[in-house]
């Protein structure tokens, strides 16, 4: 027996979306706020004192208070020097009735110019002059500030899910049919 048999297959169709990603990245905010470093700077310029004083007095060269006192110390010394000096050739004069008469040539010879007598040489000044530096600087600072401020921003993202859709196109299908041959 003839059999004519046809078949038909079936035809799925895929409908296919796709998943989107998208992610953006919106830029953080930055402030930075500053104030200024200032230098402050106080001075007095500098001067150099030089007294001279001690050396010129070595000199000589004596300011009239100074060159009074002076002359008057040396004189009360003097003084008193030579009244030592009468007290003894007035005690060394009584000694000349107790047997002594060799007292008075002694006394003269004493306060004669004669005898041998001293130089001396010297160098002046013997001290150094004094040497003050007056003046200063002062630097203070006030030192600014730095403020920095940073704000982040999170990301967008936005995720759209693929899917994929299947359906039957066609469908499967089988049809047999008997030939007749006798036809």
């Amino acid at each position: 027996m003839p059999l004519r048999i046809t078949t038909v297959k079936p035809q799925i169709q895929l409908n296919i979306i796709k998943s989107k990603l998208s992610i953006e990245q919106p830029q953080g905010e930055l402030s930075i706020n500053r104030t200024n470093t200032d230098m402050i700077i106080k001075k007095e310029s500098p001067k150099v004192i030089i007294d001279q004083y001690q050396c010129f007095a070595e000199a000589g060269l004596k300011n009239n208070e100074d060159m009074i006192k002076e002359y008057a110390q040396l004189g009360h010394k003097k003084a008193i020097e030579g009244i030592r000096r009468i007290v003894s050739e007035g005690n060394m004069l009584a000694n000349v009735r107790s047997g002594s008469p060799n007292m008075v040539a002694r006394i003269a010879k004493s306060i004669s110019w004669g005898g041998i007598k001293e130089f001396k040489f010297d160098m002046i000044p013997k001290s150094r002059p004094k040497i003050e530096v007056e003046g200063y600087l002062q630097v203070d600072w006030n030192i600014g500030e730095l403020d920095i401020n940073y704000t982040p921003h999170s990301p967008k993202i936005n995720y759209q899910i693929g899917k994929v859709e299947a359906y039957l196109n066609r469908k499967p299908s089988i049809d047999i049919n008997y030939i007749d041959e006798r036809l």
